[in-house]
This record gives structure tokens, sequence and C-alpha cells, in this order.
């Protein structure tokens, strides 16, 4: 089910292993890793703070202290008098010699306190030290996480034969232990308390002591000369996380250098602080924005899901620890050749595959990486496609890794497509990638049903794939790509349906193949997003509609990952539906505002989660008020219980002016930003502003207050007027960038012309002089401003369909 996780050692083991076997296997269904041949048949989520060592030993939890005496009270009337029934009934045997146990609600129950058949001796587990509690279990958890450790050291001494830099190698070391923890979260949580507990105890401070030679004749317990002598880790006083602390020294890391040979080797104290760092970052994942930990029980076995977007979890922690990622084009490492990994075992090979994975993901979630390097995108893409060919030749079709790359792949190639959406103006690429994202979307959810995937790949992958496929459908649903039918006999015969594929003419009355809109699978994405959105709330265990009728009810963690949900909801649901997508919205962008003032480091996308969340609720908000009546002649807005378009238009300018203020704005304005993050941003903020000002509405009371009416203060002024300038800047280079990224990279004369004839459309539409690239926003009228802003298809689609849709059913 995991691609990398912990495993209970099985079959006969060599003498000196023994008691750390047999503690891995007492370990590990006390922290929700389950075992199959565990005798209780069920898995607990223990907190290492109230375990004690008995329960290690016994290899399960005991029941209370008044169950205790109830249940000794009722086996010996049952002893004396013979078996009856009751809630002492259960697994076990009655007998007087053989001790016996019983489930005692989750604990288990033993006469009087008798050891369970197979319990561990005190004598074995009290020689380790100095924390016995926290040595037995960090000793247990190297044992369960020894083959996942051998797998991430193969990689880690791949990569460190390779020029990468240092960023990137921390980053696939990151990912995946990140992968190992997330399969089982419960016991991740353990093994790092108990390394913590280990190394405070047994920190040899006093080896900067001076004096102490002489020291001979102190007592037992006194600091000497002789208690200092040698460093190294006895089995019985275990310190080491051997997944992390044996792992990270394998890449070889150095400083990053401050000129030529000023770069030198980490050193253990530094490889000690990052692995801390990291160990800290592993204990905070399931808080809002660093994704979501849920509980499931299945037949008395609790087990913790995990969901985990790994470039929000990783980016900070190469970030805060010096990314290294050095200047000019970005290496993407690759898995070695085919013939080494097929004399790996099938652990080995999951783990170098799955390190591209990692490695993909963590650079195309670091946008000022894709600025700086234009080629990232496509070479990112090629890694993940040879990655994705190797699962198929290595591994089987089931495998968990062979299922993540086949679903990865397909979505990668659809959201670059949607990226720069001039290199396919025809959308025949992306309809192609449109149906491979769908077919891979039921391959997901298939494999997830069936227990190929654990419920958080599944998830992940739905929702990456549900954002795309959104994005799609808004799109081509754009003003600027309808185009106007052509006449019947234009097309062909008198009569001809206009919507079937042929000749028409768009605004410019130039002959053409029919509009990429016309062709967009609209219906069948929508119908597909209402299924899958319901899976995948279910999969983190979510109800679709519970979530609807009580936002506020929601953890936060979970409504942090929402935003896109609400959005599909805003968009196809009913007018109560997008109400409720609204007020979820409001909740999510407090959250993710508080996220990226909480996150000390800074990166470039570190402040585009609440952007985002601020653009899609604008949008949502003022489709949402062009649905509602228009007040009446006396001025009444006649809305859906009481809340009408005034409302519905005031929360749109209030998410637009926050949108507007992000910092990540600033990068969209000067051209650092891509050119689908400056067109998405124009087009969902834009035009709420614009509204305002051509309607007047003032300032509502709310959470965020603006400045009243519908003027600006001067700096979020000059930032729309910026963001304007940029988008029309990039609706008229898009084209160039995307004709020589898909062509040779030469630019004849009708390209050329073209071009000229687009910046030439931008401008006029903007009221840009020739000479100047300054948006002359201050000057036009709104109303004409709004019509320019539809001409060149950042207004954005008049109103939503007339036949909407609801998530689960409902009306449509």
């Amino acid at each position: 089910m995991f691609p990398l996780s912990a495993l209970v050692p099985e079959g006969e083991v060599s003498r000196t292993r023994i008691v750390p076997v047999r503690l891995a296997r007492k370990v590990a269904p006390l922290f929700g890793k389950r075992w199959d041949h565990n005798p209780f048949g069920r898995t607990w989520l223990c907190s290492f703070e109230s375990l004690t060592l008995a329960e290690i030993g016994r290899g399960a939890p005991f029941c209370s202290h008044e169950e205790q005496e109830r249940m000794d009270v009722a086996h010996e009337a049952e002893r004396l008098t013979g078996p009856s029934p009751g809630p002492a009934s259960g697994p076990g045997a009655v007998s007087d010699d053989v001790p016996v146990w019983r489930f005692a609600g989750r604990g288990v129950w033993t006469p009087k306190g008798t050891p369970l058949p197979g319990s561990l001796a005190n004598a074995s587990m009290n020689r380790y030290g100095p924390s016995t509690k926290a040595a037995v279990v960090l000793t247990g958890c190297n044992c369960l996480y020894e083959k996942a450790t051998e797998a991430i050291g193969d990689v880690c001494r791949h990569l460190a034969a390779l020029d990468l830099p240092a960023g990137t190698k921390k980053a696939v070391w990151s990912g995946l232990t990140l992968e190992v923890f997330r399969a089982h979260p419960g016991l991740g949580v353990a093994a790092i308390q108990a390394r913590a507990v280990q190394r405070s105890l047994t920190a040899r401070w006093g080896s900067s002591l001076t004096g102490l030679e002489q020291g001979e004749d102190g007592a037992r317990s006194e600091l000497s000369a002789r208690s200092l002598d040698g460093t190294r880790e006895r089995p019985d006083r275990p310190t080491r996380l051997s997944l992390l602390d044996d792992t990270l020294p394998l890449l070889h890391l150095h400083t990053a250098p401050a000129g030529p040979g000023s770069g030198f080797p980490l050193g253990p104290e530094q490889i000690d602080d990052l692995v801390d760092n990291w160990c800290s970052r592993l204990l905070r994942v399931g808080k809002q924005g660093r994704g979501l930990l849920w509980v499931a029980e299945d037949h008395g076995h609790r087990t913790v899901h995990a969901y985990v977007r790994t470039g929000a979890v990783v980016a900070p922690f190469v970030e805060a620890s010096g990314s290294g990622d050095g200047e000019g084009q970005v290496a993407v490492p690759g898995p070695p050749g085919v013939e080494h990994l097929r004399s790996l075992s099938v652990p080995h090979v999951r783990a170098h595959l799955l390190a591209v994975q990692v490695a993909v993901r963590y650079l195309r979630y670091r946008d000022e990486l894709l600025r700086q390097d234009p080629s990232l995108r496509e070479r990112t893409r090629e890694r993940s496609e040879q990655a994705l060919a190797l699962a198929r030749e290595l591994l089987a079709p089931h495998d968990p890794v062979r299922v993540l790359l086949a679903a990865y792949h397909p979505y990668l190639r659809l959201r670059d497509l949607l990226a720069v959406p001039d290199r396919d103006p025809t959308g025949r690429l992306t309809f192609a990638a449109v149906d491979d994202v769908l077919k891979a979307q039921k391959a997901v959810l298939d494999s997830w049903q069936a227990g190929g995937i654990d419920p958080g790949t599944a998830t992940y992958l739905t929702e990456i794939m549900n954002i795309s496929l959104e994005r799609t459908v808004v799109r081509f649903s754009e003003p600027s790509l309808r185009s106007t039918p052509a006449p019947a006999s234009v097309g062909g015969a008198s009569g001809t349906d206009p919507t079937e594929s042929g000749p028409v003419r768009n605004r410019n009355g130039q002959r053409g193949t029919q509009s990429p809109a016309r062709r967009c699978p609209t219906d069948r994405i929508d119908r597909t997003l209402a299924r899958t959105w319901t899976k995948c709330l279910a999969a983190r265990g979510l109800e679709a509609n519970a979530v609807l009728a009580d936002p506020d009810a929601v953890p936060d963690p979970q409504a942090f990952h929402l935003v896109h949900f609400a959005a599909h909801l805003g968009r196809r649901g009913s007018i109560d539906q997008g109400w409720g997508a609204l007020d979820l919205m409001d909740r999510i962008a407090r959250i993710r505002d508080q996220v990226a003032s909480r996150e000390p480091a800074e990166y470039a996308v570190k402040h585009v989660a609440a952007r985002v969340v601020h653009e899609l609720a604008a949008r949502t908000a003022l489709a949402l008020a062009e649905r509602l009546p228009a007040p009446d002649r006396e001025g009444t807005d006649a809305g859906t219980g009481g809340r009408g378009r005034a409302e519905a238009r005031e929360r749109a300018l209030r998410h637009a002016v926050l949108g507007l203020r992000n910092p990540s704005v600033v990068d969209l304005v000067a051209g650092r930003a891509s050119l689908s993050a400056t067109r998405d941003a124009a087009r969902c903020l834009l035009p709420v502003v614009v509204d305002v000002i051509v309607e007047g509405v003032s300032d509502p009371q709310g959470d965020h207050p603006v400045p009243e009416g519908p003027a600006v203060d001067g700096e979020l002024f000059e930032r729309t007027r910026g963001l304007l300038a940029a988008a029309l800047r990039d609706s008229a280079d898009g084209c160039e960038e995307g004709a020589a990224g898909a062509g040779s990279g030469t630019e004849n004369g009708t390209a050329r012309e073209q071009r000229a004839n687009r910046e030439q459309r931008a401008n006029r539409a903007a009221g840009v002089s020739a000479g100047s690239r300054s948006c002359v926003l201050g000057t036009v009228e709104p109303e004409v401003l709004r019509d320019r802003l539809r001409a060149v298809g950042l207004w954005g689609p008049a109103r939503p369909t007339e036949n909407p849709s609801t998530i689960d059913g409902g009306t449509r």
C-alpha cells in the first residue's frame, strides 16, 4: 500500500537480533503499525508520554484500574462457578494454570495483572538506558525502519555521486523520509520523541570541561575522565534514529560556497542540527498548511492516514537550512541505469523512482527556480516520463509507485499546457491531455478502493488532477476563446449545424477552425469533478454536504485544502451552494493568511496560497452577484434568505483588495511570475475592482476593512494598474513564448507580424500608448475599461451555466 514504510521482521533471526526484533514486534501495534501475526488482532495509537514500560513488554495497553478490578471479580466468580455470559466474555481461555487475556474496551486485561503470554522479561528491557522506555522504543523503531533506511541510503549514495545543488539533495532526502513518516505517523512521532529523550540524556557536555584528568576519586555518578572515554554508541544506549541520522551523512553535503574553494563538508554537529530541524517539522505535519492527519478504524485496527503536499513541507525546511540551489540551469536528478535497477530489490527500485518524483515536485514548487531556468519545466517533465517508463518495466502493475507516477505524469503535462495557454491555441493537445488525466484519475480511485494505494495518496492525486481539470474548464469558457459562428454559406451547405467542427469567423473576421471553447468537454469534466470531489473528501474522512452545511465545524487543517472544492461549487453549484462555498472561502482565507505570516522562511511561493484563495473567492462572489436578482425600484435587495447582490459584491471587493495587497502581487506586476499566474490573478481581481468603480459599491464592515467607497489608496491603485499592464503584456507576448517553446526557436516574418498585431490590439484595449508600457487606467472610462477587459479575455464569463450541478447528487 505504501511505497516506503516500516516493516515488521518475520521468520527466524540471529541470536544477536532476537531482542531488537521482539521489541519491534511489540512496538509496532502500539503505534498504529499493523502486523498480521499480532496475537491481539488490532493496533492502537498510544501516546509515548503515557505508555509504560510494562505495556511495551506485553505489546498491548492496560485497561483502566476500575475495569481491571471489575473483571478480576468477574473472573474469580467464573473460576469458582463456571463460565457465565457477560461483559467478561471474549478471547482467551479460562484455566487455573494458564494466564488468560481478554479485551476490556480498547485495553487488554489479564487476571490480577499477570503477564501476557510472550511478554518480554523485565531483565531483557532493563539493560537498555539511560531512559529505558525511550531506548527500547528507539531500538524497535530502528528495526522496523531497517529496510526503508537501506533503500534511502542507496539513493543518498547515488545522489552524492551526482553534481547537484545541496538544496536539491536535501529536498530528496527529506521527501523520501517524509514518505516513510506519513506511512505510519504514530510510529514516526514515537521514534522522534524517543530519539530526543535519548540524546538529551546522553549529551556529553562534560567533554568540554578541563581539570578532570586527576579526578579519579569522585563518587560513582560524578563526571570523570574515565566516564567520558569513548563516544561510540552502545547497542543498549541508542541515540540515533537510523532512518534520519544514518542516511543524511551519505549525501556528503557541503556548506554553500562564498567563492572558489570556500565550501566545506558539513560536520557532525551541522548534520545533527539539520536532522533536529527536520524532526521538529515532521512533528508539525498535520497542522494548518502542513498536510492532514486523520484516524481510521477497521475491525479494531486504529491507524493514522496522512495527506501531504511534499513541496509545501520540504521547501520551507530546505530554505530555512540554506537551500544552496545556486544560479543558472538547475540540475534535475535522474535514476540509475535500468541494468543497475534490475539488480536491486523492489524497495530499492521504489526509492530510486520515488526520489525522481520527489525532486520534480520540489523543483516545480519553487516558482523562482522556474523563472530562473525556463527550461526546467520541460526537463522535469522528461524526468517524470523517464521514471514512469522504468516503473512500467520494473514494477508490478498495481505497485503504489507505479500508480503514483502513472497519474502524476499526465497531470504534469496538462498543467504545463495550461501554464502557457498560447502554446496550444487550438486546444487539441490540451483536450488530449484531459482525456489522459481522466483515465489516470479513474485508475487512481480504482486502485484506492482495491487497497493498492493509501487514502492519502489517493486524495492528493485526485485533488491535483481536479484542480487542473477545473482550470481547463475556466480557461476554455473565457470570452476570448469564443468565436462568432460563420454564416451557413461559409461553413458549407445551408443549414449546417454551427456547433460542428468547421470553418468559422473570429472577432477579426478571419476564417479559421472551430473555437476551442466549443470543443472543450465541459459537461464531461463537470460531471467528473462532481463525482471525484465527493470521493476525494470521503477519503479524508469528510462528507461534502456536511462541509457546506457548517464550514466552521471543519478542522482548520482540513479547511486549508478545500479552496478548490469551494471554487468548483461556486462555479457549478446552486445559489445556496454558492453562498456556502463563499462562507467556506472566507474561513480558508483567514487560515491561509495566518499560515503565510507564521512561516519565517522566505521563498517566492510562500504567499501564493493566500493570494489564490482571495482570487477564487472574488471570482466566486462576483459570479454569485450576477446570478442574484437586481434590487427593485425601492432599492430593496431581493436576495436568497436575506443575502442579496450587494452583500455578494461587497465580499468580492473585500477579497479583491486583500488579493491585490498580497506580497506576491509584486512579482506579478514585475513580470517575475508565470503567464498563467498573472492572467489568473488579473481575471479574478481586476473585474471586481473595475465593477466596483462602475457601480460604486461601498466597503462592508467585515473582518478585513478596505478603503471606504470606490476610491482606493495610491499603493493599491498602482498595483491595479501594474497588474493590468502585466496581464496585457503577457497576453501579447505569450504567443511568442509559446511559438518559441513549440518550434525551433526562430521567428519567421509571419510570426513577427502576428505578434505585432497582437501587441497593437492589446495596447489599444488597455489604452497603452505606442511607446509606453504603462497602463492609463485612471484616464479610461470605467464602462470602456470593462469592455476592454472583456475584449482581451480578462473579464471572465459573463454568467455561469444555467444548469448548475451539485456535489453528490441534488439539483442539476
